[in-house]
């Protein structure tokens, strides 16, 4: 019998490796079993290969909350989950490095 798995949330805090982490699990995401992904999102500087939010776009990812120190805390103000999706999160706040986000399969509970 095979046991069927959820992860309610992955938390991902590799330092700007996010897209190598992202891209390896490719399966996994695209079964759906992972509800909820944290990560830190450094909004100045790019990322060499390929955008971690454009990888779980793909995946059919969608932003669900954004912060800053405390965490992904904040809903108001949500960058549109769109193809500019990556401006819209480094328009959050200027004065950040980084954003934390929380992804969220789209119409999870539609």
């Amino acid at each position: 019998m095979t046991k069927k798995f959820v992860i309610g949330l992955m938390k991902v805090d590799v330092e700007g490796f996010e897209s190598k982490v992202y891209n390896g699990a490719t399966r996994l995401l695209q079964s759906g079993k992972v509800k909820l992904i944290e990560f830190e999102y450094a909004t100045v500087g790019t990322y060499a290969i390929e955008d971690p939010i454009d990888i779980l776009r793909k995946q059919g990812y969608c932003l669900l909350k954004y912060g800053f120190h405390k965490g992904p805390n904040r809903t108001d103000n949500l960058p549109k989950t769109d193809e500019n999706l990556r401006d819209n999160v480094r328009d959050i706040n200027h004065s950040k490095n980084q954003v934390n986000l929380l992804f969220g399969i789209c119409n999870e509970g539609e």
